[in-house]
């Protein structure tokens, strides 16, 4: 019960709340024509498509998921930035956020940042979210799991971070 709860509360904070699928995503690209983007996900993870996005959910067994956002107000990359960490630094549900590196990189060719951070729900969950901004639009692409499983989970959000396109 206590995971399910965790899992929930995942989704709620990323406004992904819309039902799980019955069976698992099948090998391959997944694309979203409405937000504008392509990523081929961890095989056999699960799909819930909700506003303003879609998350891809791991086994129950480790609660890993992968959920990108696409926020259409976008002016700069740092810009959206600065106000994505005030935003963090203020939730009320992901308790004691800390950002733990925050570096500028490069996503499959896009100018993006990556930040690591962690943060207190019923567990101590850590996060590594990818900010990409093109079009006026924003693309939060993070990687979340509880913190003793983070590495072990990393490369699977690896591999599908650099097939990201929009």
């Amino acid at each position: 019960m206590k995971r399910l709860l965790i899992l929930f509360v995942l989704l709620l904070i990323v406004g992904c709340t819309g039902p799980l699928p019955a069976t698992p995503q099948a090998s391959g690209p997944y694309t979203n024509a409405y937000y504008g983007f392509s990523i081929v996900p961890p095989e056999g993870w699960y799909i819930a498509e909700a506003s303003p996005g879609v998350s891809f959910l791991g086994d129950y067994d480790y609660l890993a998921n992968i959920v990108i956002s696409v926020d259409g107000d976008a002016t700069t990359l740092l810009e959206y930035w600065a106000e994505e960490k005030d935003r963090l630094e203020r939730s009320e549900i992901m308790v004691g956020t800390q950002t733990d590196q925050e570096l500028m990189t490069t996503v499959n060719g896009y100018t993006a940042i990556s930040v690591d951070y962690t943060y207190t729900l019923i567990e101590e969950v850590k996060a590594r979210e990818i900010i990409i901004v093109e079009n006026g639009n924003a693309y939060l692409i993070t990687y979340q799991t509880e913190v003793d499983m983070f590495d072990e989970h990393l490369q699977m959000f690896e591999d599908s971070l650099v097939t990201f396109s929009i």
